[in-house]
């Protein structure tokens, strides 16, 4: 199980609510419900998670932050450490109004604080298990409002063409042969964190690659021959081709 990095600010901290650390489910399953409302049908993966061990599946180390300030529930982060595409990808971000605007470290904003930190334990996460440094902390962003605000907290926006997969049913953690889920395609943005201030190129097709496949085949457990996936992966292996001619746009 990996380390959970506990703030030294006074008053703030981080229950990791996985490997069957459950004193903390009631709250985090209230902010999820209150803060994606839309996403109510994986409430029972996150219930799921909190049970297992992080590892339960080899290829991911699974994080789920309930964070109190002066032990009152003030936010909340899922992400995971995609070990074989070696990127951290965020699954879910929120934090109450009432908490929104405290300063922690040096950040203004929680928010900022709390996706340095979890950079942070993508590092330990890839240090345990003997990987390089991660790319980063990735995203899925649809409104340009948050994208803005993640561009402020030092964000890179991803030139690839992307379509989060939404599963209107739910989707169970693995997909069986044949099984055909129906899911609704929905135009995102994807965004990057690098760990510590790193300098990386947004067009590197290997990058762009590890990912979108971090997304859509270890994330949302798409197999990697469905045609959508091969789609926006092949327009992630072009990146390279095509900003040499000037197609890309980045979307800002």
């Amino acid at each position: 199980m990996s380390d959970t990095l506990i703030s030294p600010e006074a008053g703030i901290a981080i229950q990791d609510v996985v490997g069957g650390n459950l004193a903390g489910l009631p709250a985090l399953a209230e902010l999820f419900l209150e803060s994606f409302p839309a996403y109510a049908a994986s409430l029972p993966r996150i219930r799921r998670k909190a049970e297992r061990p992080p590892d339960a599946n080899p290829r991911l180390l699974e994080h789920q932050w309930l964070i109190e300030v002066e032990g009152q529930a003030a936010g909340m982060m899922a992400f995971k450490y995609v070990c074989y595409r070696n990127v951290g990808i965020a699954a879910y971000l929120a934090v109450r109004p009432a908490y929104r605007a405290r300063a922690v470290a040096g950040y203004p904003r929680l928010a900022g604080w709390l996706i340095a930190t979890a950079g942070r334990q993508l590092c330990l996460d890839a240090e345990r298990l003997g990987r390089p440094r991660p790319w980063g902390l990735a995203g899925e962003v649809v409104t340009p409002g948050v994208l803005a605000r993640y561009i402020q907290y030092g964000a890179l926006a991803l030139p690839v063409s992307y379509l989060e997969p939404y599963f209107p049913d739910g989707r169970s953690d693995s997909l069986s042969p044949g099984e055909a889920p129906r899911i609704e395609w929905h135009p995102a943005q994807l965004a990057l964190m690098p760990v510590g201030g790193a300098a990386l190129d947004v067009h590197d097709p290997a990058l762009l690659e590890d990912v979108v496949t971090a997304f859509l085949v270890e994330h949302y457990g798409l197999p990697a021959d469905h045609p959508q996936v091969q789609q926006i992966v092949a327009d992630a292996r072009l990146a390279r081709a095509d900003v040499s001619k000037g197609c890309i746009q980045n979307q800002l």
